[in-house]
């Protein structure tokens, strides 16, 4: 079984900083340290930047005579403020290219290629070229700064969907509160329709909570007095009180924060390739430019037709700057991280950039029904009648009259029937009893007992229950002085973007698949409506797990989207993983690959198009970067490319792929 713990993943490399101030390779090392914040040190880039900008054009319009035709030393001086106009920038490229060089054995890293690069170009007088080098180097670590930092926030204030504040009941009365600052033993107020904010204890009272996005059921959940409700469920019934028993940082949804925000550490295989790409092609590169610095000055020393050293180390130079592959190791994780960004704005939370690009090979989507691809809302699809010659309207006129002040979903289901058929909801109804988690229960204007609820309320009055037909998964039975004469069967409605969810992932060539352990006819039905290849029901979470790998055996590369607790051993199979609703049990949280924000299935869709997109760009940085390099590189060693092609090669590429990584963040 494929191992897909957050804490202790094989998937799980060490974790890379945001917003670094050099490639990514280099800065994921542990030793290197921020000593201040990211704003500040942008702030200090920008102003390093402004500073050599203008101290290069102040030495260009020296060299050109512009400004001040006649000053002595001409020479001095402009080498002079080009120093001044290099040290800003270049003085921390230098040393995090020693340190990393010294204490992480890392010799052949960028910034030392730089720092080797730049210097040289001092040594033969290329001053200009030199600190323009530097400085585009710099201009484009601060766009990618900027764009990692925005990706980073996007991600940020998405995820963060837990409440603000709760009510917290004092001996005073109540007061509004932070929820973070609550502690366990705080006693909260919650309303119908709010979320609970944090994982609490039920006090003195009994409700009904919505766990739909939790467990995966869908039907309401009844808990007692004493029994724990998880942050994340959403109060249905009446006002509730509980008692918190975890911190805020520990509760369901806060694990969702917890997880996203380490989406960094998983790297796509794409970016793996990329970095030991670059552990072998640095090496190899140095060594090519030292033969091409030494082996023609010597042989030409050989023949007795030697240039100058200065045309040799010039055409080294050039090999070297060119063939820095900042423009690979920089665009290529910005793209996925700027993938990531645009999927949380899309509703999409991914656990790593692994799974955006993973999604590549996958061929086969496997869903779940109830919560993923149908709402879990109930709809009463069917009345049936068990005794002959019953006044059909009247009875349902006495259950909606029953049921029409209940928040129950399932009582609102009854309620919307009764409209449908013009039904009377103002039935004369006397002694009207709620019998909790079981029903309701009334007497008409005839001293009939009217009983409206499942089995076992029936079964508490000893009423005779008729047979149901295998279509019935979920039903209410309807009973009238102590004779079960209905039964009103309960369907789940398909989600409105199922249909084309199904439909536009076929287009695009995967294979859909519904496992459900609903009943088998139920799930024929909603497969045949939504269209999908293939819909089996009547599953046990070990047969889900079963077909899964028998699809595994097949080769396929597996999606599958669920939405509770009891998908959460077939998630553990999937290549990637995706989880409905925003917030899951703790089982499926720490599983699932890819958490929607939102019930839409049809985000599963925005997902591939989002990791096509994101592959399409990094192929584009790769091709264009290396056609570029290998083009300028072949000039150099036949001695005819200047030090500025090799500028525009290096950080021009860099500035452009970098630019157009950008493109994933803004995704639409």
């Amino acid at each position: 079984m494929k191992e897909k713990n957050i804490a202790n993943s094989k998937d799980k490399p060490t974790a890379q900083p945001v917003g670094c101030a050099c490639c990514c390779e280099q800065h994921a090392k542990e030793s290197h340290s921020h000593d201040h914040s990211e704003e500040e040190s942008a702030k200090g880039l920008i102003i390093r930047i402004s500073i050599s900008t203008i101290l290069l054009i102040v030495s260009v319009l020296l060299d050109f005579r512009l400004l001040s035709p006649d000053i002595p030393y001409r020479g001095i001086i402009i080498l002079a403020v080009s120093l001044l106009a290099y040290i800003p920038i270049g003085y921390n490229v230098l040393r995090e290219g020693l340190e990393l060089a010294f204490k992480n054995r890392d010799v052949f890293n960028e910034l030392m290629l730089m720092s080797v690069a730049t210097i040289a170009a001092f040594v033969i007088g290329e001053y200009h070229e030199s600190v323009l080098l530097i400085l585009l180097y710099s201009i484009g670590e601060l766009l990618q700064d900027r764009a990692s930092d925005k990706a980073r926030k996007n991600i940020q204030t998405l995820i963060d969907i837990r409440p603000k504040t709760v009510t917290v009941i004092t001996p005073n009365g109540t007061e509004e509160r932070e929820a973070r600052k609550c502690s366990v033993g705080d006693k909260l107020r919650f309303l119908p329709g709010e979320r609970i904010g944090l994982d609490v204890t039920l006090m003195d009272s009994a409700g009904d909570f919505d766990y739909s996005s939790l467990t995966g059921e869908s039907l309401p959940v009844h808990c007692k007095q004493g029994d724990d409700v998880m942050a994340g469920a959403i109060v249905l019934s009446k006002p509730i009180e509980g008692v918190v028993n975890k911190p805020f940082e520990d509760s369901t949804l806060s694990r969702i924060i917890n997880m996203v925000e380490n989406s960094a550490e998983r790297k796509p295989d794409t970016e793996r390739f990329i970095r030991r790409f670059a552990r072998i092609y640095t090496p190899i590169i140095v060594a090519l430019a030292v033969l091409l610095i030494f082996v023609p000055f010597f042989f030409g020393l050989y023949n007795g037709n030697a240039a100058p050293f200065h045309d040799y180390l010039y055409n080294g130079l050039v090999l070297l700057v060119a063939s820095c592959p900042c423009a690979l190791v920089i665009s290529v994780p910005l793209s996925f991280f700027g993938g990531l960004g645009a999927a949380s704005r899309n509703g999409l939370l991914f656990k790593g950039a692994l799974f955006l690009d993973r999604l590549r090979h996958i061929d086969t989507f496997v869903f779940d029904k109830t919560g993923t691809l149908t709402e879990g809302v109930f709809r009463i699809s069917k009345a049936l009648t068990h005794v002959d010659g019953i006044n059909k309207e009247s009875i349902l006129s006495s259950v909606a009259t029953l049921e029409r002040d209940s928040s129950h979903p399932i009582a609102q289901a009854v309620v919307a029937y009764a409209q449908e058929l013009q039904c009377s909801m103002t039935a004369p109804l006397s002694d009207i009893e709620e019998i909790t988690g079981m029903g309701m229960k009334g007497v008409d204007d005839k001293g009939n007992e009217i009983l409206v609820g499942n089995e076992k309320l029936l079964e508490k009055y000893r009423v005779t229950i008729h047979a149901l037909p295998e279509e019935s998964s979920s039903h209410i039975l309807i009973s009238c002085a102590g004779e079960h004469v209905m039964t009103l069967i309960l369907s789940d409605k398909p989600k409105a973007t199922a249909q084309q969810t199904i439909k536009d992932l076929q287009e695009r060539g995967y294979k859909t698949i519904m496992l459900s352990g609903d009943n088998k006819a139920v799930v024929a039905s909603i497969g045949k409506e939504l269209n999908v290849d293939v819909a089996l029901g009547g599953l046990l979470p070990d047969d889900k797990i079963k077909e899964v790998e028998a699809l595994r055996k097949q080769g396929k590369g597996i999606a599958f989207v669920g939405d509770g607790l009891n998908d959460a051993p077939v998630m553990s199979l999937s290549d990637v993983s995706f989880a409905m609703g925003g917030i899951g049990s703790d089982t499926t949280i720490e599983i699932a690959d890819v958490v929607i924000q939102s019930d839409d299935p049809y985000r599963t869709v925005t997902a591939v198009d989002l990791s096509r997109y994101t592959y399409k760009i990094v192929l584009q940085n790769i091709i264009f970067a290396l056609a570029v390099k290998v083009i300028v590189m072949g000039c150099a060693a036949f001695g005819v490319a200047e030090l500025w092609w090799a500028i525009l090669a290096d950080v021009g590429v860099t500035l452009l792929a970098i630019l157009n990584s950008l493109r994933t963040l803004h995704y639409r």
